[in-house]
């Protein structure tokens, strides 16, 4: 114990204030993942804040590919101290596992060392002193060169706690352990390979810390530690995106949207712009995706606002969000409107708004999301009228919003202008198009589905079930050719026959 207060007295953590209290003697209190000083991205220190490598520990591993070493006790004084031999070998497997995913398969940067060739983790009993998962320090006298952006890297080191048995976890043993590894090596991977802001720039640790989780959901989805951060991102999606109240660890779930709707280089893409281009993360996000995916952060927001509608008691079968059945989407703030009422609202940048029609079952619900200019503001009001009729919406600064905005019905309405998701296609050989065949609550006995190029020719033919998606019934492509190979960008025509009746309509295809 004494030994792990050289590594935390005066170090004030920046997120204490998201640890929740319990909600019953047994429960866990979901402690911070992360405990990071203040200091290190405070805009008033003229420096990151640095740390001396911590001393005392009695015994140290060398992992097996023998980057890493992990310092514990096997023996001590205070018994809280003390890390079994299975806990600290699995340490070690742990930590070459991760940088196999995170490095190897993934191909991001390798952080440099901490000192000697070799990464440190030292596990130390943060559940008494700390209260987190585990922490990530800036390693003092560690600077290395800034980025292209003017990012300043470091190298560092992190401490785990050093048992994950304690009730504050919510979960435990070698699965909390793993995640924690991956979680924490990953931002050894962003200090030293990306970077941080320089003083002055906007808060970015939302940034780290969604990316942090992400990658726990990415590497190891089975272990759910996740679900327990996301509530409080939910419940505040209506403020600016950079200034969750999670600090970034529910925002994981956006990421995992993106991740699902296009690929999973999409986040080091972003990371590699904020490297070389831009020390603003938000305006990261939005430059990949219009640069490398023909969208924007604004669009994807809010199709990624749509799909949370369609979670929780809404969901349908389908959906692009991991957990979707259930996640929970009852906390996300609505505002509940009549069928003949109008509502008012102020928006804010970087928001999701919602607006609602009806009860029960939901009739509909308005999603608008803001572009990334912090500095519009605009008032917005939505009149609903009638069921399966598309909500009249006025503001005084349009320019600030989406191009469209989407309203999801409920399975015994009509959708009109929702016929196909998502547009553009993007096809790369594993992600689909649905096209609306049935709004009906029974699914169609026969959808014969024909693909042509503008010229009427004949793409692609095919007779499949309809598979429910966003409450309707739907046929799927997958942007293949009666050949098996992906067609080329541009634009084609479709045609739906669904139990005898024709349905058309006009799909946009980019290829990257």
């Amino acid at each position: 114990m004494d030994v792990f207060r050289q590594i935390s007295l005066g170090a004030v953590l920046f997120c204490s204030w998201l640890a929740i209290a319990p909600l019953a003697a047994a429960q866990p209190r979901h402690p911070v993942k992360c405990a990071v000083p203040p200091d290190v991205w405070n805009p008033k220190a003229k420096v990151p804040q640095q740390f001396a490598l911590p001393h005392g520990f009695r015994d140290s591993l060398l992992s097996p590919s023998q980057r890493f070493m992990i310092f514990y006790d096997a023996a001590a004084s205070d018994t809280d101290s003390i890390a079994s031999p299975q806990y600290v070998h699995r340490a070690a497997e742990e930590a070459d596992s991760a940088y196999a995913f995170e490095i190897e398969t993934l191909g991001y940067t390798a952080p440099a060392f901490t000192e000697n060739g070799h990464y440190n983790i030292y596990l130390a009993p943060l559940h008494s002193g700390l209260e987190a998962y585990g922490a990530t320090y800036i390693l003092e006298g560690g600077q290395l060169v800034n980025s292209p952006s003017g990012n300043e890297r470091w190298r560092s080191y992190n401490v785990i706690d050093n048992t994950f048995t304690s009730p504050i976890y919510a979960t435990h043993g070698f699965d909390a352990e793993r995640i924690t590894i991956f979680h924490e090596f990953f931002h050894m991977v962003q200090f030293s390979g990306y970077g941080h802001p320089p003083t002055g720039i906007p808060n970015y640790i939302y940034f780290q810390e969604m990316s942090s989780v992400w990658m726990e959901w990415l590497s190891t989805p089975n272990v759910r530690d996740y679900l327990n951060y996301v509530a409080s991102y939910l419940s505040t999606l209506d403020t600016r995106f950079d200034l969750t109240p999670s600090s970034g660890y529910g925002q994981y779930v956006y990421f995992a949207y993106l991740t699902h709707r296009f690929d999973t280089a999409i986040v080091q893409k972003i990371w590699e712009y904020y490297r070389d281009s831009s020390t603003d993360p938000a305006n990261c996000i939005d430059e990949v995706l219009r640069r490398d995916y023909g969208t924007s952060f604004c669009q994807e927001y809010e199709r990624f606002g749509a799909e949370l509608m369609q979670t929780g008691r809404r969901y349908q079968g389908t959906s692009l969000l991991p957990d979707a059945q259930i996640l929970p989407a009852d906390t996300i703030p609505i505002q509940t409107l009549g069928l003949d009422s109008t509502g008012w609202f102020v928006t804010t940048a970087l928001s999701l708004q919602f607006a609602d029609a009806g009860s029960g079952s939901d009739t509909c619900i308005e999603v608008l999301a803001r572009d990334t200019d912090r500095s519009l503001e605009s008032n917005v009001s939505i009149t609903f009228t009638a069921i399966g009729t598309p909500p009249t919406i006025a503001m005084d600064r349009p320019e600030a919003y989406c191009d469209t905005e989407v309203c999801i019905y409920p399975l015994s309405a009509t959708a009109p202008g929702l016929e196909s998701f998502p547009s553009p296609f993007l096809p790369d050989g594993t992600s689909e198009l649905y096209m609306v065949a049935s709004t009906n609550a029974n699914p169609p006995i026969s959808v014969v589905m024909n693909v042509l190029d503008l010229n009427e020719n004949e793409i692609r033919s095919t007779k499949l079930p309809a598979v429910p998606f966003r409450g309707t019934w739907n046929a799927v492509w997958d942007g293949r050719d009666d050949n098996g190979k992906l067609v080329p960008s541009g634009e084609y025509l479709y045609s739906l026959r669904v139990d005898g009746a024709l349905r058309v309509g006009k799909i946009v295809v980019v290829r990257k």
